[in-house]
């Protein structure tokens, strides 16, 4: 996955997560795909909306997924156009992509 480069101004369609699971699933929409980032065992979901740069509904920058401190996971982190970050942690985070129509 590229950090930047395919996200930079994807629109952030929802936060789905599944309490008893510990999944959680990002998902996007690019100019030619749906992309849903899951965090699996997640153990991490930080967010803000505060919104000081006004709002938005599209990507600024990712980041990640980097690997945490002694093997105990993935961090992936999206800056969004509205400056806020949006921050998930798991044990696994994976990537599935599904071509628009």
């Amino acid at each position: 996955m590229s950090p930047s480069g395919p996200l930079h101004d994807a629109t952030f369609i929802d936060l789905r997560a599944d309490w008893a699971a510990g999944d959680v699933a990002l998902r996007f929409r690019t100019a030619t795909a749906e992309l849903t980032i899951r965090g699996v065992r997640a153990t991490r979901l930080d967010w803000t909306r505060r919104l000081p740069w006004g709002e938005s509904v599209s990507v600024n920058e990712v980041t990640g997924p980097t690997a945490l401190p002694k093997g105990s996971g993935w961090r992936f982190e999206v800056e969004m156009q509205t400056g806020d970050t949006l921050i998930l942690e798991a044990a696994e985070i994976t990537e599935e992509r599904a071509p628009l129509s």
